[in-house]
């Protein structure tokens, strides 16, 4: 009898055997399928197959952390490009909407390459596609005049092409990677709509067999290699600001030629690059300050796309940031605040009370009036004083104590004696703290503004304070939050007469006409101002920010002037541009002596008239006195002897009591008196 386990197992055995037949004839039946649907199919080509080995040395090269692949591949045709792994990867289908082109790819990378594996692309649906975006490089396996019509491909665009040479490969070899021996690696980009494409050639691969392969790849920063524009027209904006920029008029259209050492930049530039520009000045004449959320001057101008570039050493700042682009800067602007020089804020008394504070002159108007009033009271009031000074006497005295003066008076009492000495040594401890200040201030140049910064302007209260209209710092102070930016805005720049200039040379003006405080860059006021020392600057910088051109938002000509700028600076022609246009420091600046001009020493010879004049007219009264007291006595005198006259002829006899006349000779004039 047959064991019921045994039967069992039999069975279960005979099952499992069905089961894997079955699985082996379906498998057969793929197969064979397979190979039916090969059948009469192209062979393909090298932008599909074949190629697995150039896109790991060209992943691997330039680091790419993330792959997405555009493919008409099917699913098993795919299995050659798992050979990348473990590089994160996509597949993607050829879309219908040009949108998906540019589907996100996983937070985690940042650099992102889109390979795009098709024969036939629609280019104008791939031109929205490869717009320029932040880490993101295209690689295209086909040739490049298949797009150059279609395609804008604008200076900064990053797509490249993979164009394999040596024809198709059969369906045979297509997962051999020696299929493709070479490709060469091509960019094409413009300059401007204006102007024809410029193709490159930038590197190649190979496969030397074995396995060998060797990747010629160009350097990642395209500006590298994209120098020449093709002659394009840039539209330029300008702005005064010597010695950077210097603008001259060139005819009634308004055109600009720029100068200065940023001009000369600008030429040479224009050679090297290989393209043309036309420069004029913005039409409000500002640089740029927001306004009501609005930008006037040249930043207004670019951002509203008016112009492509900016040719003027701009300020780089964050708000302006946000709707131009700056290059890499060229000038770093130190604006500092410029005032009259300190000897010539002492006018023709100030020379000379400048030493004294008012307290203390005061002090000494009231030493001079007490001290001979005390000296004239001691010295009446003191028994033991022989010496009685009168009140005038006193003064004199006082007076000649200042000079350094001794006196004729003889004091004989104590308390007269100790006054006169209290009040000599008075006098000569102010006359040493007056000429010591008195020396200091007119001989040597010192520091000595009532301010040294600009809360102490604030403090002041004397001087209005300004700067360029429509420069940096107006939204700094105009927007600033500092409580201290916000008083000065205003209590010193907005009442009028306002302290916005329409340039530097007008502030610098207003500086040597009134109590004004200009600020402006520091190398444009020693260009303004070389060889003329009447104007000083304080000694810290108020801001500082670094400065050059800027262009249009997005602007595709950003990266290439910049590393064509940075160029010039490491081979030195900036330096010399900058050497030949801007002059050298003042030589006042090296100077601690001055000469006194006649401002500092008008008050002595003002003294001296006064004295004279008061001398001559003192004078002359005596003598108009003295002539009319002589005078008046001559006729006295005369009245008299006419009297005597008189009176003789009336008597007419002698002493002899004889009866005569009496005659007047010639000896009777005056210095004669003789009578006959």
């Amino acid at each position: 009898m047959a064991n019921p386990g045994s039967r069992t197992h039999r069975a279960s055995l005979k099952t499992n055997t069905q089961v894997v037949l079955v699985v082996l004839v379906t498998l057969v039946v793929l197969v064979v399928a397979a190979k039916a649907m090969d059948v009469g199919r192209p062979p393909d080509t090298p932008t599909t197959l074949g190629m697995v080995a150039f896109l790991r040395d060209f992943i691997r090269h330039y680091h790419f952390d993330h792959v997405n692949f555009f493919t008409t591949l099917r699913e098993r045709d795919r299995l050659h490009l798992l050979a990348l792994q473990p590089l994160q990867m996509s597949f993607r289908k050829v879309p219908d909407d040009a949108t998906l082109w540019q589907e996100e790819s996983p937070f985690s990378a940042h650099k992102i390459l889109n390979i795009v594996l098709v024969e036939s692309v629609d280019w104008l649906r791939f031109a929205n596609a490869t717009r320029p975006q932040n880490g993101v490089n295209w690689l295209v396996i086909g040739e490049h005049v298949h797009a150059m019509d279609t395609l804008s491909l604008p200076l900064n665009n990053k797509v490249t092409f993979a164009e394999p040479e040596g024809g198709a490969v059969s369906a045979q070899t297509r997962a051999e990677m020696g299929a493709v021996a070479r490709v060469a690696l091509v960019e094409v980009y413009r300059a401007g709509p204006s102007v024809g494409p410029n193709v490159q050639v930038v590197g190649h691969w190979e496969s030397g067999g074995g396995g060998r392969t060797l990747l010629r790849a160009p350097a990642e920063d395209r500006s590298e290699r994209r120098f020449d524009l093709m002659g394009v027209e840039l539209r330029c904006l300008t702005h005064e600001w010597p010695p950077v920029t210097i603008n001259q008029l060139v005819d009634e259209s308004g055109t600009q030629e720029v100068t200065g050492w940023m001009g000369g930049a600008w030429d040479v530039l224009k050679e090297r690059l290989n393209f043309t520009s036309t420069c004029r000045r913005p039409r409000d004449e500002d640089w740029g300050t927001l306004t009501e959320g609005r930008w006037s001057g040249m930043v207004g101008e670019l951002a509203e796309g008016l112009a492509d570039v900016i040719v003027a050493p701009l300020d780089y700042t964050v708000a302006r940031s946000r709707v131009v682009d700056f290059v890499i800067p060229v000038v770093q602007v130190r604006y500092i605040m410029v005032v009259q020089r300190a000897n010539q804020l002492a006018g023709v008394w100030e020379s000379y009370t400048q030493e004294f504070g008012c307290k203390s002159w005061a002090a000494v108007v009231l030493f001079l009036v007490l001290c001979p009033c005390v000296l004239s009271l001691v010295s009446k009031s003191s028994p033991s004083e022989s010496t009685r000074v009168t009140l005038l006497d006193a003064v004199t005295c006082t007076l000649g104590f200042l000079g350094q003066q001794g006196t004729s008076l003889s004091f004989t009492s104590a308390p007269s004696r100790i006054f006169f000495l209290a009040s000599f040594v008075t006098t000569v401890l102010l006359y040493c703290h007056y000429t010591s200040a008195l020396f200091s201030s007119l001989a040597i140049t010192t520091n000595s503004q009532p301010f040294r910064d600009l809360r102490g302007i604030l403090e002041n209260g004397k001087y209005r304070f300004g700067f360029t209209e429509g420069i940096s710092v107006e939204n700094d102070f105009k927007d600033s939050a500092n409580y201290l930016y916000q008083q000065v805005w205003h209590r010193l720049v907005m009442p009028p007469p306002s302290g916005l200039m329409h340039d530097d040379a007008a502030g610098l003006a207003r500086v040597r006409q009134e109590k004004y405080v200009h600020m402006m860059d520091r190398t444009n006021f020693v260009y303004l101002t070389r060889g003329e020392c009447d104007l000083e600057m304080l000694p810290r910088p108020l801001f500082s920010y670094p400065s050059g051109m800027a262009f249009r938002k997005r602007s595709p000509y950003k990266e290439v002037f910049s590393r064509a700028l940075l160029t010039l600076m490491d081979s030195g022609v900036t330096k010399k541009l900058i050497d030949k246009w801007q002059p050298k420091t003042s030589l006042c600046k090296s100077l601690d002596i001055q000469p006194l001009t006649l401002t500092h020493v008008f008050t002595a010879f003002l003294l001296l008239g006064a004295g004279m004049f008061l001398s001559f007219s003192i004078l002359a009264g005596e003598v108009l006195y003295k002539n009319l007291q002589q005078g008046t006595s001559a006729k006295i005198s005369w009245r008299r002897e006419i009297e005597q006259k008189k009176s003789g002829r009336e008597e007419g006899i002698n002493n002899d009591g004889l009866r005569t006349t009496h005659r007047l000779t010639w000896f009777d004039r005056p210095g004669f008196k003789k009578r006959v």
